[in-house]
């Protein structure tokens, strides 16, 4: 256990990480119990005698062991790898060698000996890698200080060791070659031919074969770098004796134009636009950095702009794959890099100066007045790019990489293109054109289908498209059928060559992110909506919402999540899917759960605070929750709030859903009952019905008699608006009978002023007013002020429907009255709404016209959608009987445009009305 917690010193390692570490899958019961055992002896041995702060304290739900980093030699052998690549980097291989020397010599036999375990084999097999590519940067080192015998003799050893390992047959090919043994150096590479041919059946890697070609070509071998400062040179001399070499090289370098490109039209705009127009040179160098997730086809795209143009260049064309997102995981040094830009210029690598300034300098010498391209590609940062730049009027520069390299931009006036999905359209015809005569007419909606699942993914439809060419008996359909089966997985997008596996792929941009960053990109795999503000990635992490957008940024500037809108982030489909399994992979279950509930009880904060200045007389029960970690949306105003509810209609849905899949229940009903009177004043009647049938489920699972009321409630009133007239009774009457159960009068009274509302819509106001006058009775024994004062205002209105205007008026007086003190502005609309029916019915058309107008203005602020319809078509029936058709018209069209979008059956009725003032000839159709 030690080991375990030394591994990930800082960082908190959880009781279930550590149950599997020492027990695999087979952990006893007593497991927790005997870790905290352990945890206490080691405590013991480990901190001094009145030490403040434990060696390893306390962090979650586990332990973190807290130590310095001069404390843990594996620690300070990654410092020392570190600052050795920082030399390497400077160009002092002397400095370099020596921490690389200091870092090995920490090494002692195997580490972790002894333990046993399928966890532990993992982090000793990493650690063997670390120890290994430490070696090998070590070895590479000497090498360029001339020890070429001593290096060559562990190289042997090593080979012998690791027959399959390309890096140690290169380097010792280098060091046989530059001792002056080239017969001995094409030896070891035949046998690494014969080892991989034996083994894997594949040829050597392309950096063998190159170090092959150069020594078959009897090149001479660059010198040894024996010191760390850079040596003199004869700048003139050096450049006279380069020209002279490169005089007559004109690389043509591109690779090939793919023959089915298609689409990007704007993106290549864009980029011509960046060019003087005709053939004059540009004034200075540009610049284009062309930026995108993995899969968007961004070589592709700079392949096809550089064949394009490529005239425009007559000095050539240079193309460089950098490797910063490779199987392989080198990346290509700048050093090694101008290496390549060199031999393509014919340059002799004996006229080469030591250090990366010096061969930057003469690079930039050599392209001066030249008129050339140089692609650049997949790139990792601006470091490994700035110092290629030639720096000369008249050439172009195309970097593409899965980052934006905003420092380009900044410093160097680099001009971006930011490559997404391909539109639908192009997607479409990009797979027809993959797929030819294997896709008919009658296939459209299997390709629509394979264009959805691949989000319109480059990559991930020539995957897709490729499997089916080579399977002559498939179908667009049986494609299509696959994909929709394996939908929210990379398994239809898995295969063995690493440079296609989307898995692969997206971990090579997953692998270089910060440990934050990655944790938030795994969470955001559980979010069940469509995109995310950072407040509720702040809730899912348990982290400050200052930290969450920095780790957002992070992936946006990674191409693994976009901003479709501020303060909106996205992630595509696919790369959802891999985050998804990353974290099913990585995250203990409890960890994603309690990620899960943070993030309900975002919602359910936000909410309530929403509701509440939307009606501030809102039934607020005091907040029962006690969840740490949560970071709500701060809602200032009644604007705010209206705009949080719109904008995460679609997200709290899929919240609530998300609560009943895991059985997070008491979440669920509480964001379930926030929500409620809201979506049934906006309209959302279907996702009040399908929110409200999960809470009701809920209710009977934890067997709370109000949660199942509450619910039961809801369904009622939202199956009336919906006129489903008797599944609204059934579960109105079922609500009654359980607010009975418990004793809550109020909540009774709401039950007995739903049924009174379907009492009405059947026609039955004489039993709406029976019911009303009992919800009276109800909320005045439950001292329910603003119930009493709703109340009144239904008495008012069934006595108006009944014909009995006098009676009407003064109750409904009397509820305007109270509700206007009380401030419940959802009631008061609804009371000036009964107000203009009431005065229509005495005759009093151009008071009601005034009390409509009010109700229709309130509805409107208040966001309630269906009421404002409602008044809208009354006002418009007095407009009419007034005579004013124009103002009749417009009130019965807004109406209709608001019942439309609510997909309510009155909007027929309100096109009669339109249809006849325009057959009368009153207003224009």
């Amino acid at each position: 256990m030690l080991a375990a917690l030394l591994l990930q010193a800082g960082m908190p390692v959880s009781i279930q990480q550590l149950m599997e570490t020492l027990w695999d899958d087979d952990a006893p019961r007593s497991a927790e119990a005997t870790i905290r055992t352990y945890v206490y002896r080691l405590r013991r041995v480990l901190t001094p005698v009145g030490a403040g702060t434990p060696v390893i304290r306390s962090a979650g739900a586990g332990y973190l062991a807290d130590i310095r980093p001069e404390e843990l030699d594996l620690a300070t052998f990654r410092q020392l790898i570190g600052a050795a690549e920082v030399a390497r980097r400077e160009s002092d291989t002397v400095g370099a060698a020596d921490l690389l020397r200091r870092g090995l010599a920490l090494w002692n036999g195997e580490p972790l000996a002894g333990l046993p375990g399928h966890p532990m084999e993992r982090y000793r097999a990493n650690l063997a890698k670390l120890r290994l590519n430490a070696l090998e940067a070590l070895l590479a080192a000497e090498i360029d200080l001339g020890a070429y015998v001593s290096a060559g003799d562990q190289l042997a050893s090593l080979v012998s060791e690791h027959p399959l390992d390309e890096r140690f047959r290169r380097l010792l090919m280098l060091a046989l070659w530059r001792s002056g043994q080239q017969a001995e150096a094409l030896s070891v590479y035949q046998d690494a031919r014969d080892a991989l041919a034996a083994e894997l059946g594949v040829d050597p890697g392309p950096q063998l074969q190159a170090l092959h070609l150069q020594i078959l070509r009897a090149d001479p071998p660059v010198p040894a770098q024996r010191s760390a400062p850079e040596r003199e040179v004869e700048p003139v001399a050096t450049l006279t004796l380069a020209r002279q070499r490169t005089s007559q090289a004109t690389p043509a370098q591109l690779p090939a134009d793919l023959p089915d490109f298609i689409g990007r039209t704007a993106e290549l705009a864009g980029l011509d636009a960046l060019l003087p127009p005709g053939d004059a040179p540009a004034p200075a160098m540009l610049i284009s950095t062309i930026h995108g997730m993995a899969g968007t086809g961004k070589t592709a795209l700079a392949v096809h702009w550089g064949h394009r143009i490529a005239g425009r260049f007559p000095d050539g064309q240079i193309y460089l794959n950098l490797r910063g997102f490779h199987p392989s995981g080198v990346v290509m040094s700048p050093l090694e890099a101008l290496r390549a830009v060199f031999d393509a210029l014919g340059v002799d690598p004996r006229q080469l100066p030591d250090g990366l300034d010096a061969q930057a300098a003469l690079y930039r010498s050599l392209m001066a007045g030249r008129r050339m391209l140089l692609l650049f590609d997949n790139a990792r940062d601006a470091d490994q790019v700035r110092p290629l730049l030639p720096g000369s009027r008249g050439c172009l520069v195309i970097v593409t990489s899965r980052h934006q390299m905003p420092s380009l931009v900044a410093i160097e006036q680099a001009r971006p293109t930011k490559l997404c999905v391909l539109p639908d359209d192009d997607a479409r015809a990009y797979l027809r054109s993959r797929l030819g005569t294997q896709v008919g007419a009658e296939d459209d909606a299997a390709v629509d289908n394979v264009v959805r699942l691949c989000g319109g993914l480059p990559l991930a439809l020539s995957l897709v498209a490729a499997r089916s060419v080579l399977n002559p008996n498939g179908s667009v359909a049986a494609l299509a059928a696959q994909l929709t089966a394996d939908h929210g997985t990379l398994d239809s997008f898995v295969d063995n060559d690493p440079a296609i596996d989307l898995k692969s792929i997206f971990s090579w941009s997953y692998e270089r992110l910060s440990p934050f960053a990655a944790r938030l990109l795994r969470l955001l795999a559980l979010h069940p909506g469509p995109d995310v503000a950072p407040a509720t990635v702040a809730s899912l992490a348990g982290a400050p919402v200052r930290q969450v957008r920095a780790g957002l940024d992070e992936l946006m500037h990674a191409s693994l999540a976009r901003e479709p809108s501020p303060g909106r982030y996205l992630l595509h489909d696919l790369v959802r899917a891999y985050a998804a399994e990353r974290t099913q992979d990585t995250d203990p279950e409890p960890e994603r759960r309690a990620a899960l509930a943070r993030m309900l009880e975002h919602y359910t904060r936000t909410a309530r605070a929403a509701v509440q200045l939307l009606d501030p007389q809102w039934d607020l029960e005091p907040d029962p929750s006690t969840v740490d970690g949560v970071a709500p949306v701060e809602i200032t105003d009644a604007e705010a709030a209206r705009t949080w509810l719109t904008v995460e209609h679609h997200s709290a849905i899929a919240a609530v859903e998300l609560a009943a899949e895991h059985e997070l229940d008491n979440h669920l009903v509480r964001l379930a009952a926030t929500l409620s009177d809201i979506f049934q004043r906006h309209g959302h009647w279907r996702d009040q019905v399908a929110m409200q049938t999960l809470a009701l489920a809920a209710g009977r699972r934890v067997g709370d008699l109000g949660v199942r009321a509450a619910a039961h409630r809801s369904l009622g009133s939202a199956y009336a608006r919906l006129n489903q007239l008797d599944a609204a009774q059934e579960h109105l009457l079922s609500s009654l009978e359980l607010f009975e159960a418990v004793g809550d009068r109020a909540n009774q009274g709401r039950s007995h002023r739903g049924l009174a509302y379907l009492h009405g819509q059947q026609g039955r106001y004489d039993l709406a007013l029976a019911a009303s006058q009992r919800a009276l009775e109800l909320y005045r024994a439950a001292d329910d002020a603003g119930g009493v004062a709703s109340a009144l205002n239904d008495t008012g209105w069934c006595h108006a429907m009944l014909g009995d205007f006098g009676q009407a008026l003064t109750y409904c007086r009397q509820a305007l009255d109270a509700l206007s003190e009380l401030g419940i502005s959802n009631a008061v609309a609804s009371t000036w709404d009964s107000l203009g029916f009431i005065h229509a019915g005495l005759g009093e058309r151009r008071e009601a016209v005034a009390a409509y107008t009010r109700a229709v203005e309130m509805f409107l602020e208040l966001g309630d959608r269906y009421n404002e319809a409602d008044a809208l078509v009354h006002l418009g029936d007095c407009h009419r009987e007034l005579g004013d058709a124009a103002a009749a018209r417009e009130a019965w069209q807004r109406a209709l445009r608001l019942l439309d979008v609510l997909g309510h059956a009155t909007a027929r009725e309100v096109r009669a009305r339109l249809d006849q003032v325009a057959r009368e000839g009153l207003v224009s159709p």
